[in-house]
């Protein structure tokens, strides 16, 4: 099982269209969807990555989507082919028009869109500027200072042209963090994270990243924590934790309160404000209102399951055929073929 927004489905049989393999007669390949995002509740981008079944030989478009994923369209990006499925991209969307994309090609590690991935230049590398908050429209995600030449990191300002500068007030290293920052429904700020063993801490900003308030919470931190702020409550969970539980937050992060997980869970998401987690033999369980998670019958088994802003997009299958869902409330599950 997988979470995140990266979704690798194996030797998947994909139909042969000319944003993929051209004129190449169908067969099995590998499909890869890369960072899943929904702008809105019906505007999303995805881009999908098609290799050979051994991974390698593998091309590349952006998919985008302005029904909620019930059709979608192709379109060329500025990453080009690539050895092997290890090579991947990383897409922001700040709106139905603004994209930007972290991939390396043509000399260019980062790029730009203003009009919805028809078109792409390039933009401008990080440096090492910082900044105390984060400016309006700008968003606060975590980029490898080694990778640009930042001056400590890991907490970046990103605006939509696809410059930004380091905050200059950070909650803590690289190594410490786990995921992306989450922005909650009042703009507020969370990350989470760990040394493995300790105490997972929350830290919260409601200022764009010039101060934070940090606080320790009951889950053990084990490198594979999940934090998720989809409303006035907040959820975290740490796959692998001793104590099987996944615990909620109504006060900003101050205290925690546990939640009886099913045994075995290992990946944890929202649809819409409904925490979801799945165990690894593929069934989802969904939090319901007394409390506890239940089993969610009309899921698919879940073969990974990943947050796309309002909904969950859940992968199921296996090598001879794979299918994609999306789902805003965690009990209705509608398909859909961004890789088509």
């Amino acid at each position: 099982m997988m979470s995140g927004g990266h979704l690798p489905v194996p030797a998947a049989a994909a139909p042969v269209t000319p944003s993929h393999h051209g004129s190449r007669s169908a067969a099995a390949r590998m499909v890869t969807i890369d960072d899943l995002r929904f702008v809105d509740s019906r505007h999303g981008f995805t881009v999908v990555t098609t290799c050979q079944p051994d991974g390698e030989d593998c091309l590349h478009t952006l998919a985008a989507t302005a029904d909620a994923g019930r059709t979608w369209h192709g379109s060329q990006m500025p990453w080009g082919p690539a050895d092997d499925a290890s090579d991947g991209p990383r897409l922001f969307a700040f709106d139905t028009r603004h994209l930007v994309l972290d991939a390396d090609a043509g000399g260019h590690r980062r790029w730009r869109s203003a009009d919805g991935g028809a078109t792409w230049q390039p933009a401008k590398e990080p440096g090492t500027a910082t900044v105390a908050a984060a400016p309006a429209h700008s968003m606060i995600v975590a980029e490898d200072p080694e990778y640009w030449g930042g001056p400590g990191g890991p907490l970046f300002a990103l605006s939509p042209d696809g410059s930004g500068r380091w905050l200059a007030h950070q909650p803590a290293d690289l190594d410490d963090l786990d995921g992306d920052p989450v922005v909650a429904h009042d703009g507020g700020v969370w990350v989470t994270g760990g040394a493995d063993g300790t105490p997972e801490w929350v830290a919260v900003s409601r200022d764009h990243g010039r101060t934070w308030h940090t606080s320790t919470t009951p889950a053990l931190a084990t490198g594979a924590c999940t934090l998720l702020a989809p409303s006035t409550v907040a959820y975290l969970g740490c796959a692998g934790d001793t104590r099987p539980a996944v615990y909620r937050s109504a006060d900003s992060g101050r205290t925690w309160r546990p939640t009886a997980a099913p045994t075995g869970w290992s990946t944890l998401v929202t649809a819409g404000a409904v925490p979801l987690c799945a165990e690894d033999a593929g069934t989802v369980y969904a939090l319901g209102k007394r409390g506890s998670f239940e089993r969610v019958d009309g899921a698919p088994p879940a073969t990974a399951l990943a947050g796309a802003g309002a909904y969950a997009v859940l992968v199921t299958g296996d090598a001879a055929g794979v299918s994609y869902y999306l789902s805003i409330d965690g009990t209705a599950w509608r398909e859909i073929t961004p890789g088509t």
